[in-house]
């Protein structure tokens, strides 16, 4: 590496062996010192030369870039504005529109195509569309409320040209949101349902243990106590209390111990027997297809002491409908003189299944002005929000299709005419029928066996075929008559477990109008 120290270190070695002890030890020190630089010299000239190989080398090809998130294109559908018949006598005809979703900019365009080739449109961002509501009748139906000015909306009801495009539109509108919104979309939320028989007499100031689920039965952890349910349900009897009043009341008793100001959703009345709704502000735009009821009896049916009101509410697509209210045999509550009931029966629930089983159910101990016990009860139900795609909007040639192999009902009739089974389900554009069911027999006068074999049934086509999107849903089997097109039951199939090439086997019971009337079993698959 260095040509001219060679001779340098053959002249020290050749004065060495001419000195004397001490001069040799300096003679040493000088020497090493001479070394170690020498040793310095070589370490950074062989440090050049390897740089000087490196860049001399070319370089190898460069990793091609992750790819950008693929932008989606601006999508537009062709709609109708659905209007009631009073509205149509005004405007003449029916309105057509263009709605425009731009998922990358955040916003939807709403376009009025008027005569003369005039256009009216309006331009909405994400944090403007505040719900959309599918109908469940008209399956290519949609809501939408927008948000006008704070805290004043107005909702317009629109046709799309078929389930699927409304599905598209609904899905892009999700997408939209799920980009530029900060909010989070709940998958359980809290109920909270209470029934109360009041006896005719005002509640007292204090009704916190009812709301918190605290006295006798099973109660909450002290942890979770002071946690605020999403939703309040409360039904009473006997209340002597005005509509307006005990909403109020409500209200008042939730915001002092919760600090929230809980939202009114419904109320239903039938005299002294009152259903209220609550909900977390958050919610209120999420809450749909609210239905009330109810029902008189007695003379004339009108002055009868038994009488009943029905509430229901569709929070998200809940997988549940909550009814609280007056039974045939009075009201569910614990008297004060009586050992309280089993807290299944105490508690409004309905036939739940398993997983809605509830985290609290029983009675308060210390509300004694009426000579009745409020009764609690506490759930976590599960919500699913609009299914968005993680492949982007499906193509027209991706199918998937419900297929049954065979279907077998036991229905509860002395009848022997012939029945057709209907199809009914939101992932249908609309519900199909069966043929006629191919052979019957019977073993008990009271009972009617029914078969339908592969040729009479239909094969059905979910207006998605993804396996995500199909895991969640669900068929309604509605077995009637073929003379008078009357129900002997109805049943619910869940697609999770039949996806697959290879048919399942389900057997479940056929219900109607509350009563079990047979029950029905099959083998069906989703082929995806």
């Amino acid at each position: 590496f260095d040509q001219q120290s060679s001779p340098m270190v053959s002249k020290i070695l050749q004065q060495t062996a001419t000195q004397s002890g001490e001069q040799e030890l300096e003679s040493l020190v000088l020497k090493l010192s001479v070394l170690k630089d020498f040793l310095s010299s070589i370490e950074k000239k062989a440090l050049k030369v390897l740089q000087e190989m490196s860049s001399a080398t070319p370089a190898p090809p460069a990793q091609p870039l992750s790819r950008k998130a693929k932008s989606i294109p601006v999508q537009t559908f062709e709609v109708k504005l659905d209007v009631t018949l009073g509205d149509l006598t005004k405007i003449g005809k029916s309105q057509k529109y263009t709605l425009s979703v731009d998922v990358e900019g955040g916003k939807l365009v709403v376009l009025k195509k008027q005569k003369d080739s005039q256009e009216d449109w309006n331009t909405f961002t994400h944090d403007k569309i505040r719900q959309l509501i599918k109908s469940q009748r008209v399956q290519n139906k949609l809501g939408i409320v927008f948000e006008k000015e704070k805290d004043k909306t107005q909702r317009k009801d629109f046709i799309f040209v078929s389930a699927r495009k409304r599905e598209a539109f609904c899905q892009l509108l999700q997408l939209m949101k799920n980009k530029h919104s900060h909010q989070d979309e709940p998958d359980m939320i809290s109920i909270f349902i209470g029934t109360w028989n009041m006896g005719s007499v005002p509640p007292p100031k204090s009704i916190t243990s009812w709301f918190t689920s605290k006295g006798l039965g099973k109660t909450l952890d002290e942890v979770t106590v002071s946690i605020p349910h999403d939703i309040y349900v409360f039904g009473t009897q006997e209340n002597s209390m005005g509509d307006k009043e005990w909403v109020d009341f409500l209200r008042a008793v939730l915001k002092d111990f919760t600090e929230i100001e809980y939202r009114p959703v419904a109320m239903q009345s039938l005299w002294n027997i009152k259903v209220v709704v609550l909900v977390k502000p958050e919610h209120e735009n999420r809450i749909s297809h609210v239905s009330t009821s109810s029902v008189k009896t007695g003379i004339a049916n009108t002055l009868g002491r038994r009488r009943g009101v029905r509430l229901g509410v569709r929070p998200c697509v809940a997988r549940r409908t909550w009814r609280a209210g007056d039974r045939r045999w009075g009201p569910a509550t614990p008297r004060g003189d009586r050992p309280p009931p089993p807290w299944g029966q105490a508690t409004p629930r309905g036939d739940r299944p398993p997983e809605l089983s509830p985290r609290a159910a029983g009675c308060t101990d210390d509300i004694m002005t009426s000579d009745h016990s409020p009764v609690f009860g506490s759930f976590e139900v599960g919500v699913t929000s609009q299914f968005v795609s993680k492949k982007g909007l499906s193509k027209s040639s991706d199918q998937a299709y419900i297929e049954f192999e065979s279907i077998e009902a036991i229905v509860k009739t002395a009848s022997r005419t012939k029945f057709f089974i209907e199809f009914y389900s939101t992932c249908l554009e609309e519900f199909k029928k069966s043929f006629e069911n191919d052979s019957q027999s019977s073993d008990n006068i009271n009972f009617l066996k029914v078969q339908w074999s592969s040729r009479q049934l239909p094969t059905l086509k979910p207006i998605l075929s993804e396996i995500e999107y199909l895991q969640d849903q669900h068929l309604l089997l509605t077995v009637k008559s073929l003379d008078g097109y009357e129900s002997y039951g109805e049943c619910v199939i869940a697609l999770k477990s039949m996806i697959g090439s290879t048919a399942q086997q389900f057997l479940t019971y056929l219900a109607h109008r509350g009563e079990e009337t047979g029950n029905i079993r099959g083998s069906m698959k989703v082929r995806v």
